[in-house]
């Protein structure tokens, strides 16, 4: 079932943002060879993002959309619109942060703008699997 799917790609997101968020509490994972590794990983985790978001519009969001719930159908247009803010915020925090050379030229902002991105990332996917996927799931 897609939201099985969808389901194990919010845990693999989230064990990719665990990882490097743990990267950023060690020094030694701060040096310009360890910042490149770091970067590949943030690419990574962006690519699985925005393939999970787009998998999530066409079978999710658009199908609550049409759906006879009034309150799924109202749920998912405003989780829908908080989900597409975060990608936008994403978005311009992984084109800031696009190279190696940008986070060591500040580290402390970088760290930073991580952890509260990854929190954010967290908050939208726990509400996401409360608020769409388990009605959902009810339905079936």
């Amino acid at each position: 079932m897609i939201l099985d799917i969808l389901t194990d790609q919010h845990s693999d997101i989230l064990r990719i943002s665990n990882s490097i968020s743990n990267d950023l509490r060690n020094p030694e994972k701060l040096n310009p060879q360890a910042l490149g590794k770091l970067r590949s990983t943030l690419s990574i985790l962006s690519g699985k993002l925005t393939v999970h978001i787009c998998m999530e519009n066409q079978n999710v969001y658009n199908k609550c959309a049409l759906s006879n719930d009034p309150e799924l159908s109202r749920s998912a247009q405003n989780l829908k619109k908080e989900m597409d803010r975060f990608t936008n915020q994403f978005m311009e925090y992984d084109k800031k942060w696009s190279a190696a050379t940008d986070i060591a030229d500040d580290v402390n902002s970088f760290i930073n703008e991580t952890v509260i991105m990854f929190q954010n990332l967290k908050i939208r996917f726990e509400a996401q699997e409360a608020g769409i996927y388990e009605p959902l799931r009810h339905k079936a």
